[in-house]
């Protein structure tokens, strides 16, 4: 009777933490600013240490205290989502053909690559996996989502995860997805402002007017647009400005994860200091050393 009480006090213990973890991440990406707290999403998983999109990758993220992973999901011929970046699972896994053409046994044959194709024992995860694997521990970015929406947002909302999620997408209150989202009130919705220098103030204007959504996923391809002088006056008194740091300037200017290993202060520094403080990165080992340099962890 002593070992079954105990072994109820200590599942209890693990729930109530699991459950803290989600509620401190939560309090994080809801609050207003200035952020002093600046948080980290793992692009497709720590895929430097283990093959992208694989559990391996999700359990270190877990481990290691990232805010948040990115996962891409993907339809199987039988109707199962999976986590594939790719139309194919020819890149990243033993097999070829698309995830489409395969059912979930079929793929589930093959194994995961690593960048360096090295053959992994890890297997294609499927959108259920990475839930049950992170509910109550990490928050989840869901890309690729739209086009099986519905999906989605039903396998997550039969998982109880729906605070857990977090979509970026449309910022056109009008369309089916972003209707679809608002029937799920606890999911974390930012819209994605992809900027060219015209009329950028205006809709960033109109998108906190009118959708106060719980951050805003700014994207710009020159770091001299004027709505950068903008973004940065509201984060200081608003919701979080996320930023894209992945390689290419279409998203970031050019202050991204490659300009990072040679100049971190214009890098992340630059970014931080334009009032960015949500990093969709695949150095997030990186960022996180950089943000502990900064205390802001």
């Amino acid at each position: 009777m002593k070992r079954l009480v105990f072994l109820l006090l200590s599942l209890s213990a693990l729930l109530s933490a699991a459950e803290d973890r989600i509620d401190f991440l939560l309090n994080k990406l809801h609050e207003k600013g200035p952020h002093n707290y600046a948080m980290i999403i793992a692009h497709r998983g720590d895929w430097r240490y283990a093959p992208e999109n694989s559990i391996r990758g999700f359990e270190n993220c877990i481990k290691t205290g990232f805010d948040a992973i990115e996962v891409d999901v993907r339809m199987t011929k039988d109707s199962v989502l999976v986590i594939m970046h790719d139309e194919t699972i020819n890149r990243t896994t033993t097999g070829r053909g698309k995830v489409s053409d395969l059912t979930l046994a079929e793929i589930k044959e093959y194994k995961l690559k690593t960048p360096t194709n090295y053959v992994s024992d890890q297997r294609v995860p499927t959108f259920e996996e990475i839930l049950e694997l992170s509910k109550g521990k990490i928050l989840i970015y869901v890309d690729k989502w739209q086009d099986h929406k519905e999906a989605v947002l039903e396998i997550v909302h039969k998982h109880g995860m729906d605070r857990q999620i977090l979509l970026a997408g449309t910022t056109n209150m009008e369309s089916d997805a972003y209707k679809l989202v608002k029937q799920y009130p606890e999911v974390n919705y930012a819209p994605f402002l992809q900027c060219n220098g015209l009329n950028d103030e205006k809709r960033f204007s109109d998108l906190q007017r009118k959708m106060k959504p719980i951050g805003y996923y700014i994207a710009f391809p020159s770091d001299t647009l004027s709505i950068l002088k903008a973004v940065k006056k509201y984060s200081k008194k608003g919701n979080r400005l996320w930023v894209d740091t992945l390689l290419g300037s279409c998203c970031n200017g050019g202050r991204n994860d490659q300009l990072a290993l040679s100049d971190v202060e214009a890098s992340y520094g630059w970014l931080i200091d334009h009032g960015f403080s949500v990093f969709f990165t695949d150095d997030p080992h990186g960022v996180l050393k950089y943000l502990e340099s900064r205390n802001m962890r």
